[in-house]
C-alpha cells in the first residue's frame, strides 16, 4: 500500500481565492443612479399583498401594497440601448406622522400620481388595483434611482449614491471621472465589496397631465391611508 506521506499531496498549487468578489450568485444594478423614465410592470406573483409596518409602541397595521419592476431603456458601453428590468419595486400607503407633517404623501400616492392616474370619487384598495392593472405594461413613470448597500452583518443600509447622513449611511465610492465604482465596501465591519440594490429616492410627475377617467388614467390628489382601507 503506497505511503500517503509520499505523494507530495499538498505542495502542488491548485488556484487561488479572490475574497474582492461579490457573493455569488448577486447582480450588478440593472440601471446607473440619476432619472430614469421606464415602463410600469406589476410583478408576476402577489403584486398586491399588503404590508405590515409597525406604527409605534410594538402594534403593526397592514397597508395596502403593490410590488412591480419597471423597464428601462439604457445605452450600453458601444452606445447601443438596451432595455433592463429593476425588480423588487414596492410602493405603499403607509405615512408617518412626521411625514404629514412635513406634508409628505405615501410613497402609492406618489407612484400613483407618477404613472398619472387619477380616480375620481371614493379612493379604495379595488379602484386603485384595478388602475394599476390597467397601466400594467402601458403607463410610463420617472423616478430617481438610486444604489444602496445593505451590510447583513450591521444589519441596515451603510452605504448609499443618496446617503442619509443623519442615519450614518456613507457614500457610494466613486471613480476620479466622478461615476460610481460599481461595488462598495461596508465602512463599519469593512466586509467584502459588493454590488447594490437599486432602490426609488423620489417619483417625478408627469411631463403632461393625463385625461381623468373614473377608473385609470391620470395625477391625484394628495391621498393619506386612511382612505386605502382594510
Amino acid at each position: 500500500m503506497a505511503n500517503i506521506d509520499n505523494l507530495n499531496i499538498g505542495s502542488e498549487k491548485i488556484g487561488e481565492v479572490n475574497y474582492n468578489l461579490p457573493e455569488s450568485g448577486s447582480f450588478a444594478p440593472a440601471v446607473p443612479p440619476g432619472v430614469h423614465t421606464g415602463t410600469f410592470k406589476l410583478a408576476e406573483q402577489d403584486p398586491f399583498k399588503p404590508t405590515d409596518i409597525g406604527i409605534g409602541s410594538g402594534v403593526s397595521q397592514k397597508f395596502a401594497q403593490v410590488a412591480y419592476s419597471a423597464l428601462i431603456q439604457v445605452q450600453n458601453g458601444t452606445g447601443a440601448t438596451e432595455e433592463h428590468e429593476v425588480n423588487f419595486l414596492r410602493a405603499n400607503w403607509y405615512v408617518s406622522e412626521k411625514m404629514k407633517q412635513a406634508n409628505m404623501q405615501s410613497s402609492a400616492a406618489e407612484l400613483t400620481r407618477s404613472l398619472g392616474i387619477r380616480i375620481e370619487g371614493e379612493l379604495t384598495v379595488q379602484r386603485w388595483q384595478d388602475a394599476l392593472r390597467h397601466a400594467d405594461g402601458r403607463a410610463r413613470f420617472t423616478a430617481e434611482y438610486a444604489w444602496e448597500l445593505y451590510c447583513r452583518s450591521c444589519g441596515q443600509t451603510t452605504v448609499s449614491t443618496t446617503p442619509r447622513k443623519k442615519q450614518g449611511q456613507a457614500p457610494w465610492p466613486r471613480k476620479s471621472d466622478g461615476t460610481p465604482e460599481l461595488m462598495a465596501r461596508c465602512p463599519k465591519c469593512k466586509g467584502a465589496p459588493a454590488y447594490g440594490s437599486v432602490r426609488i429616492v423620489r417619483y417625478k410627475l408627469p411631463e403632461q397631465q393625463a385625461q381623468t377617467v373614473s377608473t385609470a388614467v391620470a395625477p391625484s390628489p394628495v391621498v393619506g391611508e386612511d382612505s386605502i382601507p382594510f
